[in-house]
């Protein structure tokens, strides 16, 4: 048995026993063990139906099934900021809601369900998506979607890409194997060779500045999420520079915090985050803190079901990390990787 395939097994059995505890009626109890760890979760899109752009990338929840996870840490968490975490101004069972990307839909279902139970958010906006323009991974979605053998094939001219053996690889190799040079790359070869009335939607992909002003006077906050979105474990230390210049939508961040896409960091994007003043780093799954103290690391759920929520916030990720943090004490393992599996989303397809 695979690695692999020996922690999903794990994470299945942890998963049914979440999912016992809770209709047992213990919820509250276990919850109550660790009154003064900061849960947080991470959330992308909030759609009835996914499009074309982001239609594969395992990023939306129903406004249903987001309404559904308010209604459940309503009742068994207090709902903070980001930055009360700084401040460490936390009542009991800390929680914390978090977005990545800045998509509309966020602000069309998700924030009048937050501002609804008077939950505080942050909102995570990339420079370009702000600025009008496709995130690169939404454009290579969409093309994908679209002309799958024709985007194959423009990748096919390139060098780093003539490898890549089906449209359905594509997008995740980018994601993992490829510079900022590359995407930007293949994103002018699409945007050449494709029409670009196909390319990009007719209604906002994005919220724009009028939305951002809005909703920051609802208690939605908004971090800084990068100027393109590359994955900044690929990124040198030129890259990194570039993309954590902010100065171009510095009017819409009002939120000392900060979010890796994708949960990717190298050593030169830990060093750049920090010199930038941030007072706390969003990442996506276990221990990443071991590489920097203002780490903190998110969870994604994608149901309704309050056991569920619960067997994922409680169980399986709690007990994953403890096991990760023993074997990694063990191994002596505190060097940060090129591409962190623990930084990284388990999905290939996991979007912006």
């Amino acid at each position: 048995m695979s690695q692999s395939q020996s922690t999903n097994k794990s994470r299945k059995l942890l998963f049914a026993f979440g999912i016992l505890l809770y209709r047992l009626g213990l919820a509250r109890s276990v919850i109550a063990l660790s009154p003064n760890r900061v849960r947080a979760m991470l959330y992308h899109t909030v759609e009835p139906e996914t499009n074309n752009w982001t239609e594969g990338l395992n990023v939306n929840v129903t406004p249903q099934e987001f309404a559904a996870n308010l209604d459940y840490f309503q009742e068994y968490y207090n709902v903070v900021d980001v930055m009360d975490v700084v401040r460490g101004e936390l009542a009991p069972r800390p929680l914390v809601i978090t977005f990545d990307d800045g998509y509309q839909s966020v602000a069309t279902h998700a924030a009048p369900a937050l501002i609804e139970r008077s939950m505080p958010a942050t909102v995570y906006l990339v420079s370009r998506a702000v600025n009008g323009e496709l995130v690169w991974v939404n454009l290579l979605n969409r093309a994908l979607q679209c002309a799958p053998e024709e985007t194959l094939a423009i990748a096919h001219t390139m060098p780093e890409l003539s490898d890549v053996g089906s449209h359905h690889e594509l997008l995740a190799h980018v994601q993992e194997e490829c510079q900022p040079a590359t995407v930007d790359a293949l994103c002018e070869k699409i945007l050449a060779q494709m029409s670009a009335h196909a390319l990009y939607p007719e209604a906002a992909l994005y919220m724009n500045r009028e939305t951002i002003f809005a909703l920051q006077k609802q208690n939605i906050h908004f971090g800084f999420h990068t100027r393109d979105h590359f994955n900044m474990s690929l990124c040198s230390r030129k890259d990194v520079a570039k993309q954590l210049d902010a100065s171009d939508i510095a009017e819409c961040l009002d939120s000392e915090s900060f979010a890796y896409p994708f949960g990717y960091f190298n050593e030169h994007a830990i060093t750049g985050v920090e010199a930038k003043g941030y007072k706390r780093i969003m990442t996506v799954g276990n221990n990443n803190h071991r590489f920097n103290g203002l780490h903190m690391d998110r969870i994604e759920v994608f149901t309704a079901n309050p056991a569920h929520v619960f067997a994922h916030i409680e169980v399986v990720e709690p007990i994953i990390a403890i096991v990760r943090r023993v074997v990694l004490t063990v191994k002596g393992n505190y060097n940060v990787p090129a591409s962190s599996p623990e930084s990284a989303p388990s999905s290939t397809a996991r979007a912006p």
